[in-house]
């Protein structure tokens, strides 16, 4: 499938100029995770278990990510209603279509007809609100942020850019109960200057939230980011407490961490060691009264992209199996032993899903692909819950 390949190495080009919060000024100070270590050397899958010896087979369930005209779609996510989101690349004559697929009834909704031969990258949503960034051909440079009212089934184009320097990442959304956050750029002397955006839905205005910084979070009762350190060579875990307004670093001892993600309680990370770039790391922070970190995975091979957390699991894109992290367990399962380098794991409270080609052939895979703009897949959905 045609994917994005993007590593997040934004704050190595910012020009950092203080941080400011716009609506409060509270108090910045840092916060010391403890860490604890799985264990001193490599992950390498030999601790994994195989997912049958956990769950059963009728847990999981298969589905063609094909409409009935012929056209395949990818993925998106998943709700705990069983609806999958996802989106079909133009074809055959029709634009591209944002659609849900509903797991229970088999049946497809379209909601949103992209234009300008658009597709969709980054995707949130709750029960009110479904918001995305799409751009053209999986190339950033023209991204449009989007939001659709899923009570009156109308959409909003919050921030449409033209004409992004090369290199920069694409614009990353997240998406509160009533408001929207989004990390965007500009041109500070031909260099990529960056910082957070806010978008209230009930005014429906568009201000400043955080100044040289990227990649915003929203949890329960707080919100994060990453800015970059005071060296400008790595980034640093900012958490917003929404409770009294203040501004916390997280510590991250050993490890400086890049893409973030949270489950509205706890917040996933990827991360490499200080002393050994090689070494990549996936953990999980917890705010708790004290607050911990705990590395769940590492590989000097592997990688972890895109990681998504529940209370249930962590999920990633990396390697060559399916590997997804138990956290009641505390036990790495292997859903499938191949395409996992090219298959990003879908979370929500209910679900997980990844996808596999449809076609086992690559080369003919590949050719459809092109003719299609994007590869046909089967959709694996397992629940703890069974099918």
């Amino acid at each position: 499938m045609k994917r994005i390949y993007i590593f997040l190495v934004v704050f190595l080009m910012i020009a950092f100029t203080g941080c400011n919060h716009p609506r409060h000024q509270p108090d910045n100070h840092q916060i010391t995770a403890q860490i604890n270590k799985v264990d001193s050397s490599d992950t390498d899958g030999t601790s994994d278990v195989v997912y049958n010896e956990l769950f059963k087979e009728t847990q999981i369930r298969t589905i063609r990510a094909q409409l009935p005209d012929g056209r395949p779609w990818y993925e998106l996510a998943i709700s705990d209603k069983g609806e999958i989101f996802g989106f079909v690349p133009s074809n055959i004559g029709k634009p591209g279509e944002l659609i849900v697929y509903n797991l229970y009834t088999g049946k497809t909704q379209s909601l949103y007809n992209a234009k300008d031969n658009y597709s969709i990258i980054f995707f949130k949503f709750n029960d009110n609100y479904l918001a995305w960034t799409e751009d053209t051909n999986f190339v950033a440079g023209s991204p449009r942020i989007v939001v659709y009212d899923r009570k009156n089934k109308k959409t909003m184009v919050v921030s449409d850019k033209k004409g992004l320097l090369p290199g920069i990442s694409y614009e990353m959304i997240a998406l509160g109960n009533d408001y929207l956050l989004w990390s965007t750029s500009e041109r500070d002397n031909n260099k990529p200057k960056y910082k957070i955006m806010r978008y209230d839905f009930v005014s429906q205005k568009a201000t400043p939230f955080r100044e040289n910084a990227a990649e915003p979070i929203i949890g329960k009762d707080f919100i994060a980011w990453l800015e970059p350190d005071e060296h400008m060579k790595h980034s640093e875990i900012f958490f917003n407490d929404l409770k009294d307004h203040s501004i916390h670093k997280i510590i991250t001892p050993g490890q400086h961490p890049g893409y973030i993600d949270t489950d509205g309680t706890s917040i996933v990370f990827t991360g490499f060691s200080t002393t050994d770039p090689g070494l990549k790391m996936l953990s999980i922070y917890e705010p708790e009264k004290t607050p911990k970190i705990k590395v769940i995975d590492r590989s000097r091979w592997g990688y972890y992209d895109f990681p998504q957390i529940s209370p249930d699991f962590v999920g990633w894109r990396g390697g060559s199996k399916v590997r997804v992290y138990s956290r009641k367990d505390a036990k790495t399962i292997v859903f499938a032993e191949e395409y996992g380098d090219c298959t990003e794991v879908k979370l929500s409270n209910k679900f997980l899903m990844w996808h596999s080609p449809a076609i086992k052939d690559a080369n003919e895979s590949k050719r459809k692909a092109m003719e299609q703009k994007v590869t046909l897949s089967d959709l694996h959905i397992f629940s703890k819950e069974g099918m």
